[in-house]
């Protein structure tokens, strides 16, 4: 079971099949020890999911392959949100998008916890709520040491659940898309 997993309530759950969706790569690039790559790597990542979203979304993706390269991230996010993403969804992205672009623009640019509770602050309450729920439940079942509690939890690993919440948030986009689709076909 892959920990994004733990983010989901239980009708997010009832639409992912745990095994198809092992994201090694996922945790591996994350798996970095600074924070330039940590951020952009997690951006990456995000991208390639509403990447993914655009292709589900699209009646005819392929009229959108040539121009998907040409698309800023903050494009293929309203794109994405114009076509069915979550609202919600959009100030998180777009914020960890602004973040993305500090990295790559300056080199002295750090993961503070004033960037981290900024990012934090673009959550939808419901989705704060999720983050938090996921967390407890990675508490209970694989605490052994390492706190998953928001309030002791350092500033890195602050981003990175944020950005794991939020990749289990696009994956259920997508999922619930296909669902639907199904149910109505």
């Amino acid at each position: 079971m892959t920990s994004w997993y733990h983010f989901m309530n239980e009708e997010q759950r009832r639409f992912v099949d745990k095994k198809e969706d092992v994201d090694q790569r996922f945790y591996d690039d994350l798996e970095v020890e600074d924070t330039l790559g940590l951020v952009v790597k997690a951006h990456i990542h995000l991208e390639e999911e509403i990447n993914n979203l655009l292709n589900l979304f699209l009646p005819c993706p392929k009229a959108l392959a040539d121009m998907e390269t040409e698309l800023e991230y903050s494009q293929k996010v309203h794109l994405a949100a114009a076509l069915g993403l979550d609202k919600d969804l959009v100030a998180p992205l777009k914020s960890l998008g602004r973040l993305r672009n500090d990295f790559a623009h300056d080199l002295k640019t750090e993961l503070t916890e004033e960037r981290e509770k900024s990012l934090y602050k673009t959550l939808a309450e419901k989705n704060k709520k999720g983050l938090q729920e996921g967390l407890m439940i990675m508490q209970k079942e694989w605490g052994n040491g390492k706190t998953f509690l928001w309030k002791k939890m350092k500033t890195p690993d602050k981003f990175l659940a944020i950005v794991v919440y939020l990749k289990s948030a696009l994956i259920f986009q997508g999922r619930a898309f296909v669902n639907n689709q199904s149910k109505s076909a």
